[in-house]
């Protein structure tokens, strides 16, 4: 059944503000300063609205869990005046209610009645235009309205949830390159994919979503030495069986070099960890040991963990000598020796795809591209998107949106 359980990963928030937790019954989590427990909706359904009151996780029908319904029932009885031309911008002194008298109320009293008290209290509300009222309603009910979706993870959701995470600290990507670059590369659950991504995961957990249910692998090469793993953390959020985690392989840069010239692939060895050790500190490690059983343990776990890492190693290799269907890079920096590098692997007539935040490095692979005769309909896009408000009178593209969203070029190899 599709229900909330112990130990799940949950997406949590509102509004488009969103963070990924973890249910545990009898603990406590934390979402806009408000704190609740997880009890009240374990074995309950994903996707309903709850509102968080004194601590606990209150369920809403559907009528209350619309947004709309708190503006109405705080707007209910207050005037609104014509326009906003008496209106005067306060900031902080046009509010009669104290800051610490605001954060008391939140644990005693419901959302829509602290947000009243708010409105109120706020010097030159009434002369307002009802637009303003509604937005200023809509803006304390995020900060102060107590209500939270708890939904469970999805590709869609996840991409959309880092990203806007990332973007907050000054990354390039946007969601809408990622789609389309997934578009472009053609891939489906069949695939076998070479991937270059610097972008925490992103491509590489949508890849494998794709892949899900299908005999397609993803080749992920990653920044690394020789014996290295990726770090794949960020992965854990999209709870993939053990199925879909085999068809992921790795293989590090920084040995692909070699056989982009020479065709030699260089594989790690299986070696215990106490080999490179002088016979001195072998002695001094036993004879410290205060559990020999543990110790064995470790030594079998590690020896597992190194055998599954060749196993991964070899299968790409042996998917790189016999070429993949289609290439993706993402990198941070310069995509040219990426492209170059990578490009022998992958078969002719197959579509790759490069993303960069700026357009110059673009042209100059095209450039190169065309000279060589390596690729045949190359094109450099760029996806452009913006929210219009649409309402009377008021009709206008937002305010607030990212300046670059980057460039992506397609092309489709040829012998």
């Amino acid at each position: 059944m599709n229900l909330i359980k112990d130990g799940d990963r949950a997406i949590i928030g509102h509004d488009g503000i969103y963070k990924i937790m973890v249910v545990k019954k009898g603990k406590h989590a934390s979402f806009a300063k408000h704190k609740f427990a997880w009890d009240a909706c374990i074995g309950r359904s994903w996707g309903h609205t709850w509102q968080i009151q004194q601590g606990k996780l209150e369920k809403l029908d559907s009528n209350e869990a619309c947004g709309e319904s708190v503006v109405s029932k705080v707007l209910d009885n207050i005037q609104s005046g014509a326009d906003n031309r008496n209106a005067a911008d306060l900031s902080e002194k046009g509010q009669n209610l104290e800051r610490e008298c605001i954060m008391e109320m939140r644990e005693e009293k419901k959302g829509e009645e602290l947000i009243e008290k708010i409105a109120r209290g706020n010097a030159d509300f009434e002369s307002k235009t009802r637009f303003t009222q509604e937005k200023f309603v809509r803006h304390k009910q995020k900060k102060h309205g107590g209500r939270i979706e708890i939904l469970k993870p999805s590709m869609n959701l996840i991409v959309h949830q880092k990203l806007a995470v990332e973007r907050t600290k000054g990354a390039y990507f946007d969601v809408h390159e990622f789609a389309t670059m997934i578009a472009m590369a053609n891939i489906h659950a069949n695939s076998k994919v070479l991937l270059a991504d610097h972008s925490s995961c992103f491509l590489s957990g949508a890849i494998l979503s794709k892949l899900k249910g299908g005999s397609g692998e993803l080749v992920s090469v990653f920044q690394g030495q020789l014996g290295d793993s990726p770090p794949h953390v960020p992965l854990q959020n999209y709870e993939f069986p053990d199925e879909v985690w085999d068809q992921l392989l790795y293989y590090p840069a920084k040995s692909l070099g070699k056989a982009t010239i020479s065709g030699d692939f260089e594989l790690p060895e299986l070696k215990d960890e106490d080999e490179d050790l002088p016979p001195q500190a072998k002695k001094q490690k036993t004879d410290t040991e205060d559990n020999k059983r543990e110790e064995d343990k470790s030594r079998i776990s590690r020896r597992e963990r190194q055998e599954k890492r060749l196993k991964k190693y070899s299968r790409a290799v042996e998917l790189m000598k016999e070429k993949l269907e289609c290439l993706i890079i993402a990198p941070k920096h310069h995509p040219l020796p990426w492209l170059f590098m990578l490009l022998p692997f992958l078969k002719p007539s197959c579509p790759f795809v490069v993303y960069c935040d700026k357009k110059e490095p673009l042209m100059e692979i095209f450039n190169k591209l065309h000279e060589r005769k390596s690729a045949v309909m190359l094109s450099i896009n760029s996806v452009f998107e913006r929210t219009v408000q649409v309402l009377p009178m008021r009709t206008h593209p937002e305010v607030h949106m990212p300046g670059n969203r980057g460039y992506v070029l397609y092309g489709i190899s040829v012998l």
